[in-house]
């Protein structure tokens, strides 16, 4: 397992991994204006929720199952991906070398 961290493919893929979750973790926490009450409860997070905030008077409370369930599905996320980009990677380096 150490060697599949140093494989440059596998990095780029993890990472990509990781900035794609971010990506729609920040695209989920963006308010939507349509529909919101003064008293609503609005859960950020995808897949899982892991804040809820809101309501009268306002409030902010952590769901530590989904912060949690969430990390772990990140990191499974990208270390598919990251094994995806090393498998096109062998691809196009066996490929380009010549036949023995």
């Amino acid at each position: 397992m150490g060697k599949l961290f140093q494989n440059k493919a596998f990095i780029l893929g993890f990472l990509s991994g990781i900035l794609i979750f971010i990506g729609t973790q920040f695209y989920d926490s963006m308010p939507e204006s349509e529909g919101i009450t003064f008293h609503a409860i609005v859960r950020i997070g995808f897949p899982f929720d892991y804040i809820e905030t809101g309501g009268n008077p306002t409030y902010t409370k952590t769901l530590w199952f989904g912060l949690f369930a969430d990390i772990l599905i990140a990191l499974i996320f990208s270390f598919v991906v990251g094994l995806i980009f090393k498998f096109i990677g062998l691809k196009i380096v066996s490929r380009r070398s010549p036949l023995k």
